[in-house]
């Protein structure tokens, strides 16, 4: 019985790591457009019980000003009902995730939030089953545009030195692993970028998907990692980043690496890098402007 009990303490444990990956809790989702929410799942690492997929809901709903309501007692308009089904693992965690793509409700404005309910069987020694709910939810506002100011607005990102050169994804390829650069800036979508939360995003308007300014993993963070873009992830290291400040960097705040203009070259194409935080490197002063 003490085993049986360890056992569900710990994938109690386990269902904790629950949560919605995408996109970052505060983001403008605009009525009529696609939105991907991201929903991460825990790997079940127990050889001792099995898991039974039972349904996933997705759901978002208007939040009064006495603030939004538990995903338990209601998940509002309904975007999806259906299994959760693994599209991989998130890097060297123990998260698997699923990207799901809706059109952003027309009949919602204001405050709202993602509501996720996943309901497993789990199966324990003695052919036991447990049935489990798990539930999350992400605030994220719904109307015409970001909020004003560094974070939300939607903006070109120059090296200090000349404003007509914009940060920008190579090739315009929206991939994971493209680089980012500079170039002579020519008003396209993918010199676009908003900050969501504390994450550097371009959105690509063919399907309104959000890639992330990416550093690569933490612990391979060193002067010169050359930057890239990614699928948006929640709290990850390496796709959070300090907005511009009064200084004009842009920093990894969990390692004193700073976006950097490789070698101080603006001939186009010039993929950008992180480097330690040097104070007075104009490579590291960066300009935003509104699009």
């Amino acid at each position: 019985m003490k085993f049986l009990f360890l056992l569900a303490s710990l994938f109690a444990a386990a269902q904790a790591q629950f949560s919605i990956g995408a996109p970052k809790a505060g983001t403008t989702l605009v009525p009529g457009q696609n939105v991907v929410i991201q929903v991460i799942e825990p790997i079940n690492t127990s050889a001792e019980a099995g898991e039974e997929e039972v349904s996933l809901v997705i759901g978002i709903v208007p939040c009064p000003a006495s603030g939004c309501p538990a995903p338990s007692a209601n998940l509002g308009e309904i975007l999806f009902i259906g299994q959760y089904k693994s599209q991989g693992q998130i890097g060297n965690t123990l998260n698997t995730f699923e990207n799901f793509t809706f059109v952003v409700p027309s009949d919602i404005s204001g405050s709202a939030s993602i509501q996720v309910q996943h309901a497993i069987l789990t199966t324990l020694p003695g052919d036991v089953s447990q049935p489990g709910v798990e539930y999350a939810s992400l605030p994220v506002n719904i109307g015409t545009s970001g909020p004003t100011g560094p974070s939300g607005a939607t903006l070109n990102i120059h090296p200090t030195s000349n404003a007509a050169k914009c940060v920008g994804i190579k090739g315009g390829v929206y991939a994971n692993g493209t680089a980012v650069d500079v170039f002579d800036c020519n008003n396209s979508a993918t010199q676009s970028w908003q900050w969501n939360g504390d994450s550097l995003v371009s959105v690509n308007p063919v399907d309104q998907s959000q890639w992330c300014l990416d550093a690569g993993v933490e612990t391979s963070w060193a002067d010169g990692v050359l930057m890239k873009i990614w699928k948006c992830f929640s709290n990850l290291p390496q796709q959070t980043w300090t907005p511009v400040t009064t200084s004009g960097t842009i920093k990894l705040p969990s390692g004193n690496f700073c976006l950097d203009l490789t070698n101080g070259v603006l001939t186009n194409g010039n993929v950008l890098q992180i480097w330690t935080c040097t104070s007075g490197d104009a490579n590291q002063v960066w300009t935003a402007t509104s699009t």
